[in-house]
């Protein structure tokens, strides 16, 4: 037969140890009111809890309320959106992009551009371009992917007009066929 204690639960123990050290919480009268509030409405805000308090009474800091909510309330559930890594080669986010610049002079510009990004290595290319039309894309896309050394597996585009040229509830239609260079050849002018 051993003669050692029995083995506990971590945290009841902990609890337990800190119960017992110093003053009381000028929380612990309310604890009950403000476990029900926090059950009642899960994504209610500390600051609420402590604007409640004081109603009934607490005269305590913030602090002390924020700290009692952290540890009692519920963990959040998931958004639904499922956030992943990709691995290399495997996809490049493509979009275009705009910017207001202001010369020392007093003058303003808009300047549009292209941006590219591998999503693995996170290595970016940035082209100032003259329009939004598919001939910029293409020649956008082509150069970025020269710049990065190979074409990935997938090339994702943002919800821009260019691309996107009709939607009916979910389904979207696209342009098709963009990426033949042959096409567009000797008709695109840069600045």
């Amino acid at each position: 037969m051993s003669k050692e204690d029995p083995v506990t639960d971590p945290a009841k123990t902990d609890d337990q140890a800190q119960a017992r050290m110093g003053r009381r919480s000028k929380v612990e009268p309310y604890k009950e009111k403000v476990l029900d509030w926090i059950k009642g409405e899960p994504g209610i805000q500390s600051i609420a809890i402590v604007e409640r308090l004081r109603e009934e009474g607490y005269d305590g800091g913030k602090s002390a309320v924020y700290d009692f909510v952290r540890k009692h309330r519920p963990p959040k559930q998931p958004d639904g959106i499922v956030r992943f890594e990709s691995v290399p080669g495997e996809f490049a986010q493509h979009d275009f992009g705009q910017i207001v610049v202001e010369y020392q002079d007093g003058t303003r510009e808009r300047i549009r551009f292209f941006a590219s990004q591998l999503r693995y290595s996170r290595t970016v290319r940035v082209r100032v371009v003259p329009d939004e039309t598919v001939e910029t894309i293409c020649y956008s896309v082509f150069e970025a992917y020269d710049y990065f050394g190979g074409m990935p597996l997938i090339g994702v585009f943002d919800n821009s007009r260019t691309i996107v040229t009709k939607r009916d509830g979910k389904k979207i239609t696209c342009v098709g066929d963009c990426l033949n260079p042959e096409q567009s050849a000797g008709r695109h002018r840069w600045p």
